[in-house]
């Protein structure tokens, strides 16, 4: 299949702002040490405090420190040996958003097909298993918390 050029945008949610520019920065690095994909260009973007909305979000939820909390991305163009790759890069970066620069078309059989829909099947039983363990973890608490109150009364 070649060479597939891609355009790739990483966002990040932290703090202290010089700390998630370089969390970024190293993310980049990481991913160029695999074999299969090239880093052509970087820009990461100054950080900048959240959007209002999203402090809001955040205050509603009564998390601690949200108004010091930045946030930044990075534009990433790289060079990926195969379409399988590219899909293992998505399943494990998680980027904001990705574009197939070159080539314009592919011609794809059954067996790449099958296997990156397995791929992706695998990563979404996992993150399933996690989230309804978070969620039975989150429950326990709840109940935790309700017996300690009507004791406590």
């Amino acid at each position: 299949m070649g060479i597939i050029k891609v355009l790739i945008i990483y966002e990040i949610l932290g703090k202290p702002k010089e700390h998630i520019k370089d969390s970024l920065d190293q993310l980049i690095i990481e991913i160029g040490k695999n074999k299969g994909i090239k880093i052509i260009t970087k820009k990461i973007h100054e950080p900048h405090p959240i959007e209002e909305n999203k402090l809001n979000e955040l205050k509603a939820q009564n998390i601690e420190g949200v108004e010091t909390i930045f946030t930044t991305f990075a534009e990433v163009e790289m060079e990926i040996d195969s379409l399988e790759l590219v899909f293992t890069l998505v399943i494990n970066t998680l980027p904001s958003n990705i574009e197939i620069i070159e080539p314009t078309d592919f011609k794809l059989n059954n067996f790449l097909v099958n296997s990156l829909l397995n791929n992706i099947t695998i990563k979404m039983h996992k993150y399933d298993e996690l989230a309804k363990g978070f969620i039975f973890e989150r429950n326990q608490l709840i109940k935790k918390l309700k017996e300690l109150q009507i004791k406590h009364d």
